[in-house]
């Protein structure tokens, strides 16, 4: 498991390689300090902030909205994950294996994956692209916009399911007050 605070982006991928990848960005380019702790079986990620003092050559400190890190992270394929992130952005790239990604508030951009994808969102928007998926989608205050045709279909107004051209792959979607768009 992997558990994030607040964060601009996380971006999450699959690769070949055995070994798990992670890089941070602030909002200018350049690269953050960061700590990865592990407690069992979960990592949580936090940058680390340096408090400024008089000492440091620092003349006037101004931020017009916070500024948050970006992650990058490769995984290697098939692996079973979860995420955690209160607050930001998820990028699934090519992600191959289990994921389980819960988010308080943000936006969730699944690109076509292949394994079993559990998403959970409590406010924001969930942007799927599918290919060979089984569905099963339930949101309770947002909507479920969708021009694609799926097999089996059973649809109501705050849940869909049924699959999209195979059913190699799963995508199980959960939100309270999020819109899901499924392309």
């Amino acid at each position: 498991m992997m558990r994030f605070d607040l964060i601009d982006r996380l971006e999450v991928r699959s690769y070949d390689g055995d070994q798990i990848k992670i890089e941070a960005e602030d909002d200018f380019g350049g690269y953050l300090n960061f700590k990865v702790e592990e407690k069992g079986k979960v990592f949580i990620i936090t940058e680390q902030v340096k408090d400024l003092t008089e000492e440091d050559d620092v003349a006037k400190i101004c931020a017009v909205q916070p500024v948050y890190a970006a992650y990058k992270i490769e995984l290697p394929k098939n692996r079973q994950v979860e995420l955690l992130v209160s607050e930001g952005n998820i990028d699934l790239i090519d992600f191959s294996g289990q994921l389980t990604a819960k988010l308080e508030k943000g936006e969730i951009n699944l690109e076509p994956f292949e394994g079993i994808v559990d998403l959970f969102l409590n406010i924001g928007n969930i942007k799927c692209v599918l290919k060979e998926t089984r569905i099963e989608t339930e949101t309770n205050l947002g909507k479920i916009v969708t021009e694609l045709k799926f097999e089996n279909e059973v649809k109501t107004k705050h849940s869909l399911s049924g699959f999209y051209q195979n059913q190699n792959n799963t995508l199980k979607i959960r939100s309270t007050n999020g819109n899901i768009h499924l392309k």
